[in-house]
C-alpha cells in the first residue's frame, strides 16, 4: 500500500488524486480517497494487499491506512490494530508493531493526524509543507506532485554524489524530508505539529553472544508471522549469506518456497549464482535462474526501476537493478534479507571505527564528481558544503563504539540505499517480507562486538550451531569467495583461481562511478535532450558536454550527473511514472 495526505489548501481531495496519481506504477495499484473537510488521505492498493489488514475506518469518519507489513510477535499485527480507531491513545498500540510500516491515521473524535513509523524508518514515508498545506506521501514524487515548485535539494544531491545514497532524513528535492525512524509524529487539524517523539533508542552496551539460539529463534518468529500473509513465497536466493540464512529459517518452519537467483556471469564464472543453484538443490528448493536481460541498461525496464527507485542511488550499471525485473505479480511475495546483512556482518572496511567507515564511503572533496557537479549545477558549489555539515551531525549523533558504527550504517546506508530496492521496487508487484525487523533481533544483534562478526565470522558461527546445512556449498559475498574450511569444491576452486578478465563486480562499478569506464549509450541520449538552459543548469557547460560527451573524469561525471537529474526530473515531473512516455523516448 503507497499512502498520500494533504491537509489545508481549497481542494484537497483534488490533490490528493494528483499525489495517488504520481505513485501508481502498476494498473492493479487500485486508488481510493477519504476526504474530510479541509483534509484528505488516500490510499495505493493491489488485491494481495487489499486482503490483509492494512486498512480500518469507523462511523465517525476515522480512518487507519498502514504502508508496508507490520508483524507482531506477541500477538499477530491484526489483533493489535483491532478496535484501534476507539482507544484513548492508538498510537501507542501502534509503536508495539515491528517489521517495515508505516501508519497515518485521522483520529475524528480528536480532530488529529497520527503519523507513526516503524523503530528502524525502514518503509519509505515522506513529509513537506507547503502553501499552508502538510503534504506526506510514500514516494518522494507523491509530494512533488503537489508541491508549487520543485527544486533541488543541495544537500541530499551532495550525499548522491559522495556517498552514493542519501543522508538521514534528506531527499533530493528541497523542502521534502523523509519521517525520522520510531516517530510518533501528531498534528491538528490545520496540519500544525503538535507533537513528536521517539519510542525506540539503540542499544548502547555490548555483550558477546552467548548462544546464537537467540538469533535464530528471534528470526523464526518473524518469518512466522510474515508467513501468515502469504506461504510459502520464493526466496530471492543469491550466493551470499542472508538470502541462505532465510531458506534455512523457512525449511526449519516447514515451509518449501521457491527460489530464484539471477544469473551473473560477469562475475567469477558466475558463481553467485551457481553457488545458488548447488545450495537449493542441496535443500531440496526448486530454483528458477533469471538469464541476464540483454543490454538492460538501455532499456525500458531499467528506467522503470529508476523510476520506481526514486533516482535515490546511482544506479547505472547496478546489477541489482536487474533483480525486479525477475518479479512477477503471481508470486505473491518473496523474502529479502536486507536486514541481517547489516545486523550480522562486519561492514567492508578495515578497522571497526566510524572513521574508518565515512573514508571509506565518502568521496574526497577534491573528487572529480564534486567538480562535475560545480561545472553543471548551479547549486554544485553548495552540495558538498551542505552534504559535509549533514554528515558532521549525523556522525556526532553516534557513538564511537561498534554499536554507533551499526547505528550509522543501518540509519544512513540500509535505510536509503538497500532498503528501497525490497520496499520501494519490489513491492509494487509482490508482497515483500524482510525478516530482521524485530526489536528483539536489533537488541541482540546491535549488542554483539565486530570482532565477532569480521569475515563473516558470526554468520559461520550461526551456520554451523543452528543451520549446518547450510555449509554444503561455499558462498559469494562482497565480490569475494567464502568457505567454513577448506574444501575441495572444483567449481569453488575454479571459480578463484580463473576468474573472468577485469575486476570483481564491486570493483567495476566503483570504477565506473569515478570514471574509468563508459556509461551505457542511454547516459548520451539523455542528456542529449536535456534543455540547457533550465533553471538547474549551468548553460554553456552542460551544451558543452552535449557537444563532447563524457570525455575525461570530471566530463564522465558530468554526464552521468545530468543523466541522473534529467530522469529524476522525469519521475518527479510525472513524465516517467509509467514507463511509457520518456521512458520509450530514452529507450528507443
Amino acid at each position: 500500500m503507497k499512502l498520500a495526505v494533504c491537509f489545508g489548501g481549497s481542494d484537497s481531495a483534488a490533490t490528493i488524486r494528483k499525489m495517488l496519481a504520481a505513485q501508481r506504477a502498476r494498473p492493479a495499484q487500485s486508488p481510493s480517497t477519504h476526504a474530510i473537510e479541509g483534509t484528505a488521505i488516500g490510499w495505493l492498493c493491489r488485491p494481495e494487499e487489499a486482503r490483509h489488514t492494512f486498512l480500518r475506518q469507523a462511523e465517525d469518519g476515522s480512518v487507519l491506512a498502514i504502508a508496508g507489513l507490520p508483524i507482531s510477535t506477541a500477538s499477530t499485527a491484526g489483533q493489535l490494530l483491532d478496535g484501534i480507531l476507539h482507544t484513548p491513545r492508538p498510537e501507542d498500540r501502534l509503536t508495539q508493531l515491528d517489521g517495515a510500516f508505516a501508519a497515518v491515521l485521522w483520529d475524528a473524535r480528536r480532530h488529529r493526524l497520527i503519523v507513526v513509523t516503524d523503530f528502524l524508518g525502514l518503509q519509505p514515508l515522506y513529509l513537506a509543507h507547503d502553501g499552508g498545506r502538510l503534504l506526506i506521501a510514500s514516494e518522494i514524487k507523491g509530494v512533488a506532485a503537489a508541491l508549487s515548485n520543485l527544486e533541488m535539494n543541495p544537500e541530499g544531491w551532495g550525499a548522491f554524489a559522495s556517498m552514493g545514497h542519501f543522508l538521514g532524513n534528506t531527499t533530493s528535492a528541497a523542502g521534502v524530508r523523509r519521517v525520522p525512524a520510531a516517530s510518533v509524529l501528531i498534528f491538528d487539524d490545520a496540519g500544525r505539529k503538535i507533537e513528536e517523539r521517539q519510542y525506540w533508542g539503540w542499544p548502547s552496551t555490548s555483550r558477546p553472544l552467548a548462544d546464537t539460539g537467540e538469533i535464530a529463534g528471534a528470526l523464526e518468529r518473524e518469518a512466522r508471522e510474515y508467513a501468515r500473509y502469504h506461504a510459502p513465497g520464493t526466496v530471492l536466493l543469491s550466493g551470499g549469506f542472508d538470502s541462505r540464512l532465510l531458506l534455512c529459517l523457512l525449511r526449519r518452519l516447514g515451509h518449501a518456497p521457491a527460489a530464484l537467483s539471477i544469473a551473473h556471469p560477469g562475475e567469477r564464472l558466475d558463481a553467485d549464482s551457481r553457488y545458488a543453484q548447488a545450495t537449493a538443490a542441496a535443500l531440496g528448493v526448486e530454483c528458477r535462474v533469471e538469464p541476464p536481460a540483454r543490454d538492460f541498461y538501455s532499456s525500458e525496464e531499467y528506467l522503470r526501476y529508476v523510476a520506481s527507485n526514486e533516482v535515490a542511488n546511482p544506479s547505472l550499471g547496478l546489477f541489482i537493478a536487474r533483480v525486479a525485473g525477475g518479479l512477477r505479480p503471481e508470486m505473491g511475495a518473496v523474502w529479502e534479507g536486507v536486514s541481517p546483512g547489516y545486523a550480522l556482518a562486519f561492514p567492508r572496511i578495515p578497522q571497526a571505527t566510524l572513521d574508518c567507515y565515512l573514508r571509506h564511503r565518502c568521496q574526497a572533496p577534491d573528487a572529480p564528481i564534486h567538480a562535475a557537479a560545480r561545472l553543471v549545477f548551479r547549486c554544485g558549489g553548495d552540495m558538498r558544503i551542505a552534504f559535509d555539515r549533514r554528515l558532521a551531525e549525523e556522525a556526532a549523533a553516534c557513538p564511537r563504539t561498534d554499536a554507533g558504527l551499526l547505528e550509522f550504517e543501518a540509519r544512513h546506508q540500509m535505510r536509503n540505499r538497500m532498503g528501497h530496492n525490497p520496499l520501494k521496487v519490489y513491492s509494487n508487484d509482490v508482497l515483500c517480507f524482510t525478516p530482521g525487523l524485530t526489536r528483539d533481533f536489533w537488541t541482540i544483534a546491535a549488542s554483539i562486538p565486530y570482532s565477532e562478526k569480521w569475515n563473516f565470522g558470526l554468520y559461520f558461527r550461526l551456520f554451523r550451531e543452528q543451520f549446518p546445512e547450510a555449509l554444503r556449498t561455499p558462498f559469494c559475498s562482497a565480490g569475494r569467495l567464502w568457505s567454513d574450511r577448506l574444501r575441495l569444491d572444483p567449481l569453488y576452486h575454479a571459480a578463484r583461481l580463473f576468474p573472468p578478465p577485469g575486476a570483481p563486480m564491486a570493483a567495476r562499478l566503483w570504477k565506473r562511478w569515478r570514471g574509468g569506464a563508459p556509461l551505457p549509450a542511454i547516459a548520451a541520449r539523455t542528456v542529449a535532450r536535456i534543455d540547457p538552459g533550465h533553471p538547474d543548469l549551468n548553460r554553456d557547460a552542460v551544451a558543452r558536454v552535449q557537444r563532447e560527451g563524457g570525455r575525461g573524469a570530471i566530463g564522465h561525471h558530468a554526464q552521468a550527473l545530468l543523466f541522473y537529474w534529467q530522469m529524476w526530473r522525469d519521475v518527479m515531473e510525472g513524465r516517467a511514472r509509467t514507463a511509457d512516455t520518456v521512458v520509450e523516448e530514452a529507450a528507443a
